[in-house]
């Protein structure tokens, strides 16, 4: 299976690449193709992956791959790629964000059902070791009354402010609260600013939710932080990401591709993205 990749400024390029290529991970799955031309960032990975084909422009990758994972890092550029490749038939990964607004999100998620092809986008967060067994944890308790997500994101962000890396503190949430994708429908949504802070606060089902972006101008590049609490019990977890924190992902997408396991509900490709054009709108 030949990947190609667009938006390979993005660190997130490198690792791809790292996992598929030079450690081989998955037998037969390759990154074969970068778009973006023949920069120096664009070559300084082509030799590191043993990659051959350099394209100009990611429309130029079609043909020359049998994938696509798109990881700008800004997401507004993401769903005019995406709605492309998933209206020609290439199974999409869209790195987190999948957009930067609702509508677009939903355009997205249109050509991927209108061409019937696979299509997934999360963030990596979702499905680290910690968030991963913290939700398995989870499932045993008989009601969760409050979970609270904090992270570093900047509304100022360059790269569509919140989206950029506040939708990891938004993701990591909708995971623990629905690990399955089942449709979660926020109430009482509230946002507001503080000393070097924007925060969301909301009601899904019944439980409490909060989500603190916190400016890294302010408090560094903070790790994330978890803190739960049910009825069974209370739990708080500090997740620094590891140089692996990427395979899960790539696991997933592959096991989308060949059809291990079933493509992504639309809650749960959507619901990620409302939440954050709620957060970053705020006024």
């Amino acid at each position: 299976m030949r990947i190609g990749i667009t938006g390979t400024e993005n660190s997130h390029a490198e690792h791809f690449i790292r996992i598929l290529n030079a450690e081989g991970a998955h037998p037969g799955v390759r990154v074969t193709a970068l778009s973006g031309g023949r920069s120096e960032r664009n070559l300084q990975l082509a030799e590191q992956g043993g990659i051959d084909v350099l394209v100009e422009r990611p429309q130029d990758l079609l043909g020359q791959v049998d994938a696509v994972i798109i990881t700008d890092r800004n997401g507004a550029l993401h769903p005019a790629q995406a709605i492309y490749f998933l209206d020609n038939g290439v199974p999409t990964f869209v790195d987190k964000p999948l957009a930067t607004s609702l509508e677009d999100a939903r355009r997205v998620v249109r050509a991927a059902a209108r061409s019937g092809t696979p299509l997934a986008s999360f963030s990596a967060m979702r499905f680290v070791p910690p968030v991963v067994a913290l939700a398995d944890e989870m499932r045993g308790w008989e009601t969760v009354s409050r979970v609270e997500v904090s992270g570093p994101a900047s509304v100022d962000s360059e790269h569509s402010g919140l989206f950029f890396y506040g939708i990891h503190c938004v993701e990591i949430a909708l995971q623990l609260l629905a690990p399955d994708g089942a449709m979660l429908i926020p109430a009482n949504v509230a946002v507001v600013d503080l000393p070097g802070e924007r925060r969301l606060t909301a009601n899904i089902a019944e439980t409490a939710v909060q989500v603190r972006f916190l400016s890294p101008d302010v408090h560094g590049h903070t790790p994330f932080r978890i803190d739960v609490q049910g009825e069974q019990g209370w739990a708080q977890r500090e997740i620094v990401p590891d140089s692996d924190y990427l395979v899960p992902t790539v696991e997933r997408f592959i096991a989308v591709l060949s059809g291990q396991t079933p493509p992504q509900r639309e809650a749960t490709l959507l619901a990620p993205v409302a939440l954050i054009e709620l957060a970053q709108n705020a006024r």
